[in-house]
């Protein structure tokens, strides 16, 4: 793992090193590096309610400029990139496909610590069985996209939102963070993205950390452990109601 500045897709969200709570010989906590993988389609600011609240140094990924560093537009390729372009001694939060992103980077990082948020160990579910999305389903939504980016994009926000205990707020919330492409090339970069949903499979990954869930979520990922499920919650973990419940759990999560 690398210690040379961070490439371009690691957007700076921010120093919250000088909290009030933390003493200023505790550099341990201080210089702690976090990275946060958003969900496909969003902006790492969507976690500003998480790490706002979190002494470190915090950065967000940018799917775009990943996409502009990578050699092979791969799911597979992306992590290992990741891996390469990282601190070994960073706290990796993730939702969804994020999540799927960091356990798959940190296969090769340990003892990086490791937050996953409603990833699932396969976005689809390969059967009845199990698991995610049916494939179907999924093969569908990236069709609408390809004809349709915007209207499929507002779709999927209410999508999310099911389940939640404030479907409109959150709804509003994800729209406010959602990369909405202005043109081909980035409707194409989301496109690209869309289907790494397809791809990945950590069902294998020896280092899955910490798996958060909510019991309130339509797409009811899961299969990696530990498990951890947020009662009265949507795995969406953006509202006010389980947000403490997040923070508490990260701040627990020692290395692996």
């Amino acid at each position: 793992m690398t210690t040379t500045p961070h490439p371009a897709c690691w957007q700076p969200l921010g120093d919250t090193s000088a909290h009030s709570d933390i003493s200023a010989s505790d550099t341990s906590v201080k210089d702690t590096i976090w990275y946060w993988l958003p969900g496909w389609g969003f902006d790492a600011k969507i976690f500003a309610p998480l790490y706002e609240k979190i002494p470190g140094q915090h950065f967000g990924l940018n799917y775009a400029h990943l996409l502009s560093e990578l050699t092979e537009p791969s799911f597979q390729a992306a992590a290992e990139y990741l891996a390469n372009n990282s601190h070994a001694t960073a706290h990796w939060v993730g939702w969804s496909l994020g999540g799927a992103l960091a356990a798959s980077a940190c296969q090769t990082s340990q003892p990086a610590r490791l937050t996953t948020l409603a990833t699932g160990a396969q976005f689809c579910r390969q059967s009845d069985q199990g698991h995610g999305m049916p494939a179907e389903t999924l093969a569908a939504f990236i069709q609408g996209f390809e004809r349709q980016p915007a209207k499929t994009l507002k779709r999927f926000t209410a999508l999310c939102s099911q389940g939640s205990l404030s479907p409109r707020a959150l709804s509003r919330t994800l729209t406010a963070n959602q990369n909405h492409p202005n043109t081909d090339v980035e409707t194409a970069q989301l496109l690209t993205t869309l289907n790494w949903l397809t791809d990945f499979d950590i069902t294998m990954n020896p280092h899955t950390g910490l798996a958060l869930y909510g019991d309130q979520d339509a797409l009811a990922p899961g299969g990696l452990q530990p498990q951890y499920t947020l009662p009265g919650s949507h795995a969406f973990w953006l509202e006010d109601d389980n947000q403490s419940q997040v923070l508490a759990h990260l701040q627990r999560n020692e290395p692996a």
